[in-house]
């Protein structure tokens, strides 16, 4: 393919593997071409469970249960996009809601690693009152609680002291890296 088409390709999925790149041009020279379908697996990529339920960045999403499932389907991802991470216990959930705009946008995918707990600040995610939700999480110093914070500051931010509130909180897991 010509290198001018390189920064417009398209790649089409079909079921377990690659079917074909398009450049996205609607020209003669740039017909789709049949690529020698790479099996995902391949050493270059990894197979990412995917969850039934999507995380909330917004309203809620409420979930029935504590436990989150797996779908049945998995992303395709470049082994090298996970850097050092072990990925074992890595996760992919949907993100619906604009709470956490600019960090995700509706439509990403949070790459997470499933269970641990708090580990310090950083992305979660989290059921909290029966709400799946993708949130930042930080110490209180204060009130030696947490603090959930929306991203974007047209949704509500909130302590979170179990001392004080007896509500289902759980770390699902720690979201390691997110696909916009």
């Amino acid at each position: 393919m010509p290198k001018s088409f390189r920064q417009e390709l398209k790649v089409y999925f079909s079921d377990d593997e690659i079917r074909y790149i398009e450049s996205g041009k609607e020209t003669a020279e740039a017909v789709a071409e049949p690529v020698s379908r790479y099996k995902f697996g391949s050493p270059s990529t990894v197979s990412v469970p995917v969850l039934s339920a999507t995380a909330s960045a917004g309203g809620g999403n409420n979930v029935e249960s504590i436990d989150l499932f797996e779908s049945g389907k998995s992303l395709a991802v470049d082994r090298e996009f996970f850097g050092g991470v072990s990925l074992e216990r890595v996760r992919a959930i949907r993100v619906e809601g604009h709470s956490m705009v600019p960090v995700l946008l509706p439509g990403s995918w949070a790459f997470f690693e499933e269970g641990g707990g708090w580990s310090g600040d950083g992305l979660y995610v989290l059921i909290f009152r029966g709400v799946l939700m993708v949130k930042l999480v930080e110490a209180n110093p204060a009130t030696g609680g947490l603090r959930i914070r929306s991203a974007n500051p047209d949704y509500e931010s909130w302590d979170y002291d179990p001392t004080e509130d007896q509500s289902v909180f759980r770390i699902v897991g720690r979201v390691r890296r997110v696909m916009m």
